[in-house]
């Protein structure tokens, strides 16, 4: 079998989407009012016609290099984790708190967990975002989502005494969301944990079963995914970035397999 090409998820937004991005500036001065505020100052409608300009953009970009399994570049979200967040109860987006994370290596404006997390009704917003991508594209599309772990490391928790429980409640909202990409008919599915490699006692206490357990439901006829990384490409000289010990990632993918996870 050919070995097949794929990205990650995140894709550069073209010049014609003006919407804040955090990987555009630096993290402790990017907050994501600014995201709100810039979908605040027009219609639902102009919101979407202007993401779905830069979509079909990426995706024709992707396709015209030759990659098999591509994304929608992420296109529609300031960053790969708060897009999650402000689909689902138990997050304020706009009192946020300014906080080192990612064991030290960053400083930002993060989100507060002030209630109990639960998805917002029923609806599957990532099917509908993924079949909006593949109506676009003649290859298969790739959706990602956040896993419990890296929502968790990139938010401020306030309402939980019990780690495992917060993110057992995280399980059942990203679950809820990949059973709805499957029925949609999206056959490729990633799962971004790179809080795994940062935090490996805890990802080996119950990071790993909860990423198994957002899959749940999941058949064989969809590839299932996890990433994990140490950290942001424009900071792999800079001494003064913490990054993940490197003997973590054999660890952690030895696990991995054992969890029946087609790719980490």
């Amino acid at each position: 079998m050919p070995l097949l090409t794929t990205v990650i998820g995140s894709y550069p937004k073209p010049d014609n989407l003006k919407m804040p991005d955090w990987f555009k500036m630096p993290h402790n001065d990017y907050a994501p009012t600014m995201y709100t505020e810039f979908c605040e100052k027009m219609s639902a409608k102009e919101l979407e016609d202007k993401v779905q300009l830069a979509l079909k953009q990426v995706i024709d970009e992707q396709i015209e290099d030759g990659i098999d399994v591509i994304t929608d570049g992420e296109i529609r979200r300031d960053n790969y984790i708060y897009h999650l967040c402000r689909n689902v109860d138990g997050f304020d987006m706009d009192d946020l708190i300014l906080k080192p994370f990612r064991n030290g290596a960053l400083t930002a404006r993060l989100p507060r967990i002030t209630g109990k997390v639960d998805s917002k009704g029923t609806e599957d917003w990532a099917a509908k975002e993924w079949k909006i991508a593949q109506d676009m594209s003649h290859v298969p599309v790739k959706y990602t989502i956040p896993g419990p772990m890296t929502i968790m490391g990139t938010t401020h928790n306030e309402y939980y005494s019990d780690a495992k429980e917060l993110s057992d409640d995280l399980v059942k909202v990203v679950n809820k969301q990949i059973t709805g990409l499957v029925k949609a008919g999206c056959r490729q599915i990633q799962l971004d944990e790179p809080v795994m490699v940062r935090s490996p006692d805890v990802a080996m206490d119950y990071g790993i079963d909860h990423a198994s357990k957002c899959f749940e439901g999941v058949g064989p006829e969809v590839t299932k995914t996890v990433h994990v990384c140490c950290g942001y490409p424009m900071y792999l000289d800079q001494k003064g970035y913490q990054k993940a010990d490197r003997k973590i990632y054999f660890q952690l993918a030895e696990i991995g397999r054992a969890s029946c996870r087609e790719r980490v």
